[in-house]
């Protein structure tokens, strides 16, 4: 089992007030079934992604970019400084986690919560 959320779920996002709230319980739910499920050689595990060049961010960036009163370009631009490695990430990246997580190589991988962040989120646990 593949859990996908967000960095929200290890480092809050003040204008995402329920995505903040809700995804950390989505990491203990993870850890609990991984714990339970183990024994049947299920594994459990939680994908979080940062700033994913989607359809979705790209809709979200329009209207903070608008809000701001500056391109999308440059709001784009602005976000990716927050991220150690200076850009915005792919979504293949992401499903190349995925499909590592769902393959036999991941076999002794469980109730781990893996960030695909770029090093965005600042925290050790």
């Amino acid at each position: 089992m593949i859990s996908i959320v967000s960095l929200a779920a290890k480092q809050p996002i003040d204008d995402l007030l329920i995505s903040s709230t809700l995804r950390p319980g989505i990491l203990g739910l993870s850890k609990v079934l991984a714990n339970q499920y183990g024994r049947f050689n299920v594994t459990v595990n939680t994908v979080c992604p940062g700033y994913i060049l989607t359809q979705r961010l790209e809709e979200l960036s329009r209207l903070r970019s608008a809000e701001k009163n500056i391109t999308i370009e440059k709001y784009l631009a602005e976000s990716a400084m927050d991220i150690p490695l200076q850009r915005l990430g792919k979504p293949e990246e992401v499903g190349d986690v995925i499909a590592f997580l769902a393959s036999g190589r991941a076999s002794y991988i469980n109730g781990a919560n893996i960030m695909v962040d770029g090093g965005q989120v600042k925290g050790i646990f």
